[in-house]
């Protein structure tokens, strides 16, 4: 039975290694692995992608530049917001600005009752707590833990309201102009610099090695920063509106458990938004033609793991009592910080499924393309010329690269690399077009078998 068992898991530690080992990554191209054999490619792929592409080092600069960045963003947004909220008064734009603060500051909630109002501190008394026969004989020292974690639970919540004054402060002056115009510019550069961070990173991840033009990159931006608190003012319109509670409130008194089933949707509402927020950003900012299938698996991904990560404040009850010892009423400063790398991690980590879900055969290609030998480059060197030729000779249609690719079953990234190398040596031209084709650049009687072993070599 043991030698069963032992054999057993030796066949799985095997089975988990082939899986791991590029090579058996590359073979599958080739194969029809079974359907557990792909849905465990994809995930190594996004694995080895998102530690290739140096993703943690990313989101720690993102995070550094969102934290300059942070307040004038969503002061600029709230303040925007707060002009097409003008019906439901200012009442609803501190409320906006109060529930953004929550959702990106991490740790300790703040205590509020009912009726949104705040219950004063109180410190603790060493007479209560020495008259506490339920504290035994070391009461004192388990004051001082005590202390310490109430104290820096009332710091970052004091933190916490100190980033939401600062945030009023920023829409007071924008919109008494109290700024001028120096300072709104400066506003709407970080704003536009972290815009384009982003931008510049998820082009970094899809391969993309040309920016979008100035033009370009000044729409893309407006249409951002016009969208965005479009979005925020739709959020609040549709919840406090009248007629959304009405339609609520008659749900739960008509349809069968309607009171459960408004619960569910209020609570998958985060989910459902966060994940379309990420698809659409995962479409948008990339300087290429992303499909709506992968960006939709990766943004589903990250909005998940995104409202996950921010219901789990759980987690950084113990970093809050830690950096209040350490940093006191600055204790929120790396908070955020942590709160904000792993929010880009998760953003990241999202585009990279939607990168794998889309190019994850290219990947593996350029691989195969890694490994091919000088010899077997030289020879598809020479099919491509011959079969680019023979389609001008005999007056047929121009080859693409698929159609060689099929031809020479081969990877069409191998071909892509080759037909490069025959461009740039002037033995092939490119016939412009959305797939372009390629026919032989100069008379064929005039190139000759040195000439295209010159070019690869």
């Amino acid at each position: 039975m043991s030698r069963k068992l032992v054999g057993k898991l030796r066949r799985m530690c095997h089975w988990a290694g082939r899986q791991l080992d590029e090579r058996h990554l590359v073979d599958s191209l080739l194969a029809t692995p079974s359907l557990l054999e792909r849905f465990v490619h994809f995930w190594v792929l996004v694995g080895r992608t998102y530690l290739h592409n140096h993703c943690a080092q990313r989101a720690a600069a993102l995070s550094y530049a969102t934290l300059l960045a942070l307040i004038p963003l969503l002061a600029i947004l709230i303040s925007v917001s707060g002009s097409l909220l003008k019906r439901h008064g200012e009442d609803a734009l501190m409320g906006l600005v109060d529930q953004v603060v929550q959702a990106v500051t991490p740790g300790v909630h703040s205590d509020a009752d009912g009726n949104g109002n705040k219950p004063e501190p109180t410190a603790p008394t060493g007479g209560g707590m020495a008259n506490n026969p339920a504290q035994g004989g070391d009461a004192g020292e388990t004051r001082p833990d005590s202390a310490v974690g109430e104290g820096g639970s009332d710091q970052i919540t004091v933190s916490r309201e100190e980033v939401a004054a600062r945030i009023r402060e920023f829409i007071g002056n924008i919109q008494t102009g109290s700024l001028g115009i120096g300072g709104v510019i400066a506003l709407l550069v970080l704003a536009i610099g972290l815009i384009n961070r982003v931008e510049e990173t998820l082009n970094d991840l899809w391969g993309v090695t040309r920016g979008r033009s100035l033009h370009l990159r000044l729409a893309y931006y407006s249409a951002v920063l016009l969208l965005g608190p479009i979005l925020l003012a739709a959020t609040v319109t549709l919840t406090s509106a009248d007629q959304v509670q009405a339609i609520r409130e008659f749900f739960k008194a008509h349809l069968p458990l309607g009171t459960l089933l408004d619960r569910t949707a209020v609570s998958l509402m985060p989910y459902v938004v966060l994940s379309i927020g990420f698809t659409l950003l995962y479409v948008a900012l990339p300087n290429t033609r992303v499909k709506w299938r992968a960006a939709a698996l990766g943004g589903v991904l990250a909005g998940c793991l995104w409202q996950i990560n921010s219901e789990m404040s759980v987690v950084y009850t113990s970093r809050v009592i830690t950096y209040s010892r350490i940093y006191g009423a600055f204790a929120m400063v790396p908070l955020l910080m942590l709160a904000m790398y792993l929010h880009w991690m998760i953003l990241l980590f999202g585009a990279q499924v939607s990168y794998v879900a889309q190019n994850g055969r290219t990947y593996l290609e350029d691989l195969l393309a890694h490994w091919v030998n000088q010899r077997s480059r030289e020879r598809l060197a020479f099919r491509v010329m011959v079969n680019a030729g023979r389609a001008f000779q005999f007056g047929s249609a121009p080859p693409r690269v698929a159609t060689l690719a099929e031809e020479a079953e081969v990877p069409v990234r191998l071909v892509e690399q080759v037909v490069e190398v025959l461009l740039k040596a002037r033995l092939l031209h490119e016939v412009n077009g959305g797939d372009p084709t390629f026919v032989p650049a100069r008379p064929l009687d005039t190139i000759h078998a040195r000439d295209i072993l010159h070019a690869l070599r």
